[in-house]
């Protein structure tokens, strides 16, 4: 029974919580059974995070080959686009005609490229004019320098 007289004190007390845990006292052949216990647990878990690696390397491995393939589907799309321009060119060509000649004064080889429909010069390679050029250069060297001394 509690005494009215001491009532103010116990009144006065405070109770604080403690968060504790309360292991049961365990006996030899219990820590033996725990320890087995534990030792399943720690494998189950390694062999959790062993599959867990293992997913993770299976889906590194799909996202890589998912890149490559669309890697690769660029370059063939690339490769599609140069061969129709290829085509293009070739349809072209077609229709067009080379003509080989010497230039008189410098003797270089001289390509003109032909419409072979309206027998059009599309485009002289080197130009003619470039040709003239290089003549008169070579014409104006030997004035100055005297190759014969």
């Amino acid at each position: 029974m509690i005494n009215p007289t001491n009532t103010a004190g116990v009144a006065a007390i405070e109770v604080k919580s403690v968060n504790a845990t309360i292991v049961p006292f365990k006996s030899p052949s219990q820590t033996t059974e725990d320890r087995a216990e534990s030792l399943t647990m720690k494998k189950k878990t390694h062999v959790a995070v062993e599959e867990q690696r293992k997913e993770a390397e299976v889906q590194k491995a799909l996202e890589k080959k998912a890149a490559e393939e669309s890697e690769k589907n660029k370059e063939e799309n690339l490769s599609q686009e140069l061969l129709d321009g290829l085509s293009m060119d070739i349809e072209m060509l077609h229709s067009v005609g080379l003509s080989f000649s010497k230039h008189e004064d410098t003797g270089r080889t001289m390509v003109k490229v032909i419409n072979k429909d309206t027998d059009e010069l599309i485009r002289e390679i080197p130009s003619e004019q470039v040709l003239d050029m290089a003549a008169k250069l070579d014409e104006m060297v030997g004035i100055l320098f005297d190759t014969k001394a």
